[in-house]
Order: C-alpha cells, then sequence, then structure tokens
C-alpha cells in the first residue's frame, strides 16, 4: 500500500503537468489566431514533447485507480496537441507532415480507447479530408467510409455525427463528380439534422448551402437558387 506522502506527490505532479498543458495549449490559439504561426508550432511541438515524457516515466507506474485515470487523460492532452499540429501544417501547405501528425493522433486514440470510439472515428474522417485536399479521393474515400461504420455502431441512425459523415461524403462524390451520389449523402446528412434541430439552426443552413453549391455544379439553377434561399432561413 501505498503511504499518503507518495500518493499526494504523484497527484500534485499529475496537476501540475495538466496545467502546464492547459497553459501550452492556450497560448497556442492566441498565436495562430494572430497569424503568428511559427510561434505556434514551436509552442505545440513543447506540448507534445512534455506529453510524452510525462506518460513515458509513469506508464510503467502502479498508481491507483485514480492517477490511472488522469494519466489517460494527459496522454489525450498529447492526442489534442498533435490535432493541432496536423491543422497548423496544412495551414502552412506542408501537407505531407500533416499527414504524419494525422496518422501519430489516430494511433494515440487508438491505443487509449481502441478502435470502437468517436475520438478515433473523428481522426479517420480527418485524414479524410487531408486524403480530399490531396486529391486521393478513394483513400478519402476509405477513412470517411471506416469514420461513419464507428459512428454508427456508437450511436446508432439519429446523430449528428452520422449527419456530418454523410455530408462529408457527400461533398467527396461531389468533387468526385458523381453528382447523383453526393445529392443522395447530402439529402441524408439534410434529414438526420432537420430531426435533431429543427429548420432554424446552423448546422441545416449548411447542408442546404451544399446542396445548393452542388445543384449549381450540375447547372440546375431553378434548384440552386431555392437551396440558396432556404440556407438562409436560420439567420
Amino acid at each position: 500500500m501505498r503511504k499518503p506522502k507518495k500518493v499526494l506527490n504523484n497527484c500534485l505532479e499529475i496537476i501540475r503537468i495538466f496545467i502546464w498543458l492547459i497553459i501550452v495549449k492556450s497560448l497556442d490559439h492566441i498565436w495562430l489566431n494572430s497569424g503568428n504561426l511559427t510561434k505556434a508550432e514551436e509552442n505545440l511541438r513543447k506540448s507534445v514533447d512534455k506529453g510524452k515524457f510525462w506518460v513515458k516515466k509513469k506508464k510503467n507506474e502502479a498508481i491507483e485507480n485514480r492517477g490511472e485515470n488522469k494519466l489517460r487523460k494527459c496522454k489525450s492532452y498529447e492526442g489534442d496537441s498533435y490535432k493541432l499540429l496536423r491543422n497548423l501544417s496544412v495551414s502552412k501547405g506542408n501537407l505531407q507532415k500533416a499527414e504524419e501528425i494525422y496518422y501519430e493522433s489516430l494511433k494515440i486514440y487508438e491505443s487509449l480507447y481502441g478502435e470502437n470510439h468517436s475520438d478515433v472515428a473523428t481522426s479517420l474522417n480527418n485524414l479524410g479530408h487531408l486524403y480530399c485536399h490531396k486529391g486521393n479521393f478513394p483513400k478519402a474515400k476509405t477513412f470517411f467510409l471506416k469514420s461513419l461504420e464507428i459512428s454508427q455502431n456508437l450511436f446508432g441512425e439519429k446523430h449528428f455525427s452520422i449527419a456530418t459523415s454523410y455530408n462529408n461524403l457527400g461533398g467527396l462524390y461531389k468533387n468526385m463528380g458523381d453528382y447523383q451520389k453526393a445529392e443522395q449523402f447530402y439529402q441524408k446528412s439534410l434529414k438526420i439534422r432537420q430531426d435533431l434541430f429543427g429548420e432554424n439552426h446552423s448546422s441545416v443552413a449548411t447542408s442546404l448551402n451544399n446542396l445548393g453549391d452542388l445543384y449549381k455544379a450540375m447547372e440546375n439553377y431553378v434548384k440552386t437558387v431555392d437551396f440558396y434561399t432556404k440556407s438562409l432561413k436560420p439567420f
């Protein structure tokens, strides 16, 4: 059984690393918003390195259950820092670096939660976006479908994350020129969002606007005007 002083020291160290990570991540948002990408990247890398060091130091210690939960949360912070780093890499146009960071973030969440978790689904979805950005549509489709499958297993069909996945697949098929499938997925996304939030919601407006964009690409200008007009209703 651990002595109270040793348990207290562990708890204090956990609190200290949490505070440090929160401060670093808060500063990163400030630098990102001010356009100082170099400073933001430097700061985020410190956050990732610090999280890695602390997790490695603690992973072989027999911490009480409460401490184990804190350890998992700290490693989750490390994953969050990777997410911010990858967004920064995309902003700077370094897609290769962004891809490496995406996979590192995915690896962390899979090690924490297994494959059937919402954070894993989000990471897969983000990889789909990256490959869309790179023009690798078959690979993007694979990741979008994996993300959708996990979300369906977790939440069923009527959930905002399912609507997001359908929306992403709609955008993918639009980019591929398969307008019929794009319309099907955009309509599915719209239906779920309407059922969940009603007509006067920003996500419903987004779906309506996306359908307007699609009909514009199809040169169906009557429907284009109709859906663009409907998308303004929530505002």
